[in-house]
């Protein structure tokens, strides 16, 4: 019950002697399910001192500038590419963990075949 409030982000109450989701809002910072789905599904911890992990902390803290902006935040195409690679490097690690086998796109990383 814990695991399904966590990941559906509604938090859990005792009721009638019972665990049970409500209908309420309980958000949970990104990182902390990504550790925790790490960690339920390959049965050991995150390895915080890899690359992807630490580029997903500078996306991240580039994306809360953005949103919500206290000063004038100036943005690259390195920050962009960076920050979609860390996106896609994450993916390629929790797939690793859930499924046992890389994200099947992941090698191709900025280099869409797409035509928009």
């Amino acid at each position: 019950m814990h695991e399904e409030g966590l990941l559906s982000e509604r938090k859990v109450r005792l009721k009638d002697g019972q665990f049970v989701l409500t209908d309420s809002l309980e958000m949970s910072r990104l990182e902390d399910r990504i550790l925790f789905l790490h960690r339920r599904f390959s049965g050991k911890p995150l390895d915080r001192d890899s690359s992807w992990w630490c580029e997903l902390g500078a996306s991240t803290k580039l994306r809360n500038q953005l949103t919500h902006p206290k000063s004038v935040t100036v943005l690259s195409d390195r920050d962009v590419e960076r920050s979609l690679q860390a996106i896609i490097d994450t993916i390629n690690a929790m797939f690793l963990a859930i499924y046992k086998r890389p994200l099947p796109v992941a090698a191709r990383g900025l280099q869409s075949k797409m035509t928009f």
